[in-house]
Order: structure tokens, then sequence, then C-alpha cells
């Protein structure tokens, strides 16, 4: 014996009734109206990806942020309405008392970024690093709306200060031994049905 559930438009599922029933009726109990959860309803995550950085990265360019390599994630939304609550986790340092700043991207769009004020760095988030061997982390999170059903690429983006360098996962000084340490950045995201 087996139930039929026909979809509303197409489609349908076939559930069986275990071989250990013999005779009678058997009772299939589902919840009340308004606890059954759709995969659409608004609120409920669709998809998770992630990336994990466990090497160290350096960069000396003051003039413009570029891609820290290994943390950014490919993803396709399902639908146009869904938004992408991206988080990330980044820890770094600089080679000098100076200032190092990060940028969270969509393709080519900074999604998360200060205003203008003047000649202030326009950024996700920032931070002055005195003394060097010091490791410094920001946790950060953002909800976003690609408005697509293309995939998109969400990417975090490193800027120094004027000629010093600016790392991630390592401090500004990495003398080897146990006084300093390597550390993991990730980033996250997840489609939310709107």
């Amino acid at each position: 014996m087996s139930i039929k559930l026909n979809g509303a438009t197409s489609g349908s599922v076939e559930l069986d009734v275990p071989a250990a029933v013999t005779g009678g009726d058997v009772n299939l109990s589902l919840p009340g109206a308004g606890t059954v959860d759709r995969l659409e309803r608004a609120g409920n995550i669709l998809q998770v990806l992630q990336a994990v950085k466990t090497d160290a990265f350096s960069t000396s360019s003051s003039a413009s942020f570029v891609d820290i390599t290994g943390l950014s994630v490919n993803i396709t939304p399902s639908s146009a309405s869904s938004k992408v609550l991206a988080l990330f986790s980044v820890i770094g340092g600089t080679s000098a008392g100076s200032g190092w700043y990060v940028n969270l991207v969509r393709d080519s769009t900074n999604v998360a970024i200060g205003d203008t004020a003047g000649s202030r760095v326009r950024s996700t988030v920032s931070n002055y690093s005195v003394p060097t061997i010091q490791l410094h982390s920001f946790g950060f999170e953002f909800l976003d709306s690609p408005a697509t059903t293309s995939q998109v690429t969400y990417k975090l983006q490193l800027k120094a200060q004027s000629s010093f360098t600016s790392y991630i996962n390592r401090s500004g000084t990495d003398t080897d031994n146990d006084l300093y340490s390597r550390a993991l950045s990730s980033i996250t995201v997840m489609e939310v049905a709107a």
C-alpha cells in the first residue's frame, strides 16, 4: 500500500507503508497549518558556502584595494529576490605602526563601506596596528541584495597605508619562535529566502 501526494501544479511524492504493517488502517499525522516549513519561506537559509584561508597574504598597495587570494566565494542565488548574508573573520597586522583596510566586495562592487569624508579611506573595516608584533581581528556581517540569479562572487580586498605592508594571517614581525603565530581567516555567504 502507498500514499501518493500530488504537487499543486506538477510532480508527486509516493509514501510506502512499511512491509510489517498487515491489514487495518494506517494513520499518517501531519502537523497543523503553519507548522510545515517550506524551502522558499522568507528567512529560510537556502545554501551556505565558505572559503577558509590558512596561509599568509601581504600587499604594499596603498593606491587601491587588492583581492586577498583564497578569500572569495561564488554563489548563484536561486531567486532574484533572495538576500545574501555575508560574514567574515579576518586577522592580520602591518610591517610598521600603520593602518590596514579591508573591503567586502560583490564582483567589483563595494557592498559595505563607509561614507566619503575628505581624504579618509572608505572601507568595511580598518585598524591601526602598533606594535608590529600584534595580530588584530575583525568579525563582520552584512545582508546584501544582489537581485540576480546569475553567479556572483563575494570577496575580501586589502589595502595598505602609505608604503607599509599589510598582512593577513600573520603579524608584521614574523620571527620564527613561539612569541608569534599564524592565524586563520574566512568568509561565509548564505542565501536567505525573501
